[in-house]
């Protein structure tokens, strides 16, 4: 028996917006602002960014010290006439164009924290620029995190899981999952998230609708066909549960027609000629991002070529087996969703609920399932660029209603809560110590103990050595993260040199070595944008203590109001 789509109502969307509320409060006290100074991927986006703002496509230049940078190592670009191509999807730098905007607007509003910027000890590649655009275009990430999970929340409750539940474990998504440290991040894993979760909303709501016998506008099939295209365009790995998604809405669309076509009020709403203009609705988007996706991998490449394409889709495959590769993505000590994202165990339980709907299944067990295959053969989960695995979390979005069945049914059990209480402190403690380390003061922790962990290879760089460091205990970034926050509290206590870690302390390896954090975005507590604002540029917290108070108390109320068992 399918399972009854439920209409949402106002205490189910106060819920989600309670949600929303929360956890942007919560990311923006903990997002990171500008890149790190060893993060040249964050730089590349921003500065394609800058360049799609002034009309220059993906053609960085020299005109800032960063995109200088970027030219002379000339890594990541493609040398053209005047500047180089970014190795960047076009989507991606799109996305940030208007927070760019935005700070551009307050650079001119307050210029004293921007010459401080420009002054202050150098920082990427000898000094940094436009520090209120890179600012608000990194708080692009907390934003998309926290719509994501609004989407997951309401994706949820339009099964029917009740309110309660529904909350709970979207707060957990939001807060003992990878998706926290993704937020931080300069790649596009919150961005990717959010056009997933909005996939399956939209997935869902046009089910819901012919499910009332009220057929889909236009609207509801270019929403669909939006989320859906940016979703492959940002996520290539994305494509092939892209396509299973296509396939589900045009069968919805076709059996839809035909079901209102018993209805005789409803024939005009009906038939194989009304199907076609659903299709044709749903492909519009879908054809114009494949389009700009396409001009993406010629410019990158200087030629269209299907090796280019294939690279760009992830399907080069890795160097690696395909089952190490997806036990490694699912187990390995500092990648595996295991630990960054435990609470997915619940999505067993919830399963069979969802079995009842073969499509429902689809969406939320066979699609992540999928997804996560994906990502493991491409290879691209284990790069030392991310804390989180990259390309997952379009999975994790995907099964959370999978899970949110599963804390339902495990609230039965004592047992079982006690365990979903252990996993979900598990995840917030391996997430958080991704969270009070900066990306960069691991990597030169590690890429600096290289020859002493590994004298006989990998190379640092290499996918070989990422692999390498996910699966070595010695090195998984949530666990040496804590170590390295030990060492720098120890050493305010005892008053030695907090950026100076010995080998054997951090790496729990026996040798006299001692790595230094030379990059001043990545010593102490100054990888959060708000702190290095007070130390380094001598701005000021309030305003954002004032604003993420003034998003708690909305969220706390949405939730009192949305979780009242009298409110309807």
């Amino acid at each position: 028996m399918a399972l009854r789509p439920k209409s949402l109502e106002h205490g189910d969307r106060l819920v989600a917006r309670s949600v929303f509320w929360l956890l942007i409060a919560f990311y923006t006290l903990t997002f990171s602002g500008a890149p790190g100074d060893l993060d040249r991927h964050g730089e590349l986006s921003f500065q394609a960014t800058r360049a799609f703002t002034l009309g220059d496509g993906l053609r960085i230049t020299d005109e800032t010290p960063e995109g200088a940078t970027l030219l002379s190592e000339g890594e990541l670009v493609r040398p053209v006439e005047g500047g180089g191509i970014a190795q960047v999807e076009p989507l991606v730098a799109i996305s940030g164009v208007p927070f760019y905007l935005v700070g551009a607007q307050l650079a001119r509003l307050m210029p004293g924290i921007e010459e401080s910027n420009r002054t202050t000890a150098p920082g990427f590649g000898g000094a940094r620029s436009e520090y209120w655009s890179h600012l608000v275009t990194g708080w692009r990430g907390p934003l998309f995190a926290s719509l994501a999970v609004w989407f997951v929340c309401l994706s949820c409750l339009r099964l029917g899981v009740r309110r309660p539940t529904a909350w709970v474990a979207s707060m957990v998504l939001g807060t003992t999952t990878c998706l926290w440290p993704a937020s931080t991040s300069w790649t596009s894993s919150a961005l990717a998230a959010f056009c997933v979760a909005a996939t399956l909303h939209a997935l869902l709501l046009v089910r819901s609708r012919f499910y009332r016998l009220r057929a889909p506008g236009p609207w509801h099939w270019l929403g669909l066909g939006l989320a859906l295209g940016a979703s492959c365009a940002i996520e290539p790995t994305f494509v092939p549960v892209g396509a299973v998604f296509a396939i589900s809405a045009v069968r919805m669309s076709v059996r839809g027609r035909k079901r209102l076509w018993s209805m005789p009020l409803l024939k005009g709403e009906a038939g194989a000629r009304r199907s076609v203009v659903d299709l044709a609705w749903l492909l519009l988007p879908i054809v114009a991002l494949g389009a700009l996706w396409v001009w993406g991998v010629r410019e990158r490449a200087g030629e269209w070529s299907s090796g280019a394409a294939l690279g760009a889709l992830g399907l080069g495959g890795s160097s690696g087996a395909f089952t190490s590769e997806f036990v490694g993505l699912l187990a390995s000590p500092g990648k595996g969703l295991v630990w960054l994202a435990p609470w997915m165990l619940f999505a067993v339980l919830g399963l069979p609920r969802l079995a009842q709907e073969p499509r429902l299944l689809t969406f939320c067990g066979v699609a992540p399932v999928l997804c996560l295959a994906s990502v493991a053969y491409s290879g691209m989960w284990s790069t030392s660029a991310t804390f989180e695995p990259l390309g997952a979390l379009p999975a994790l979005v995907l099964c959370w209603p999978a899970v949110a069945y599963g804390v339902e049914a495990a609230a039965r059990s004592n047992a079982l809560r006690w365990t979903a209480g252990a996993l979900a402190a598990l995840g917030l403690f391996a997430n958080a110590g991704g969270m009070l380390v900066s990306r960069g003061a691991w990597e030169a922790v590690t890429v600096a103990a290289q020859s002493d962990l590994y004298p006989d290879g990998p190379v640092a760089g290499t996918s070989a050595f990422d692999r390498r460091l996910a699966w070595d205990w010695h090195t998984a970034a949530p666990w040496v993260g804590w170590r390295m926050v030990r060492h720098r509290t120890a050493a305010a206590q005892v008053g030695f040199a907090p950026e100076m870690f010995p080998s054997d302390e951090v790496l729990l390896f026996e040798s006299d070595s001692v790595y230094e954090v030379r990059a001043s975005r990545d010593r102490g507590f100054r990888r959060f944008a708000w702190i290095d604002l007070e130390q380094r540029l001598d701005g000021r917290m309030w305003p954002l203590l004032l604003l993420a108070l003034a998003a708690l108390g909305v969220g706390g109320v949405c939730a009192a109001s949305g979780l009242d068992p009298t409110s309807p």
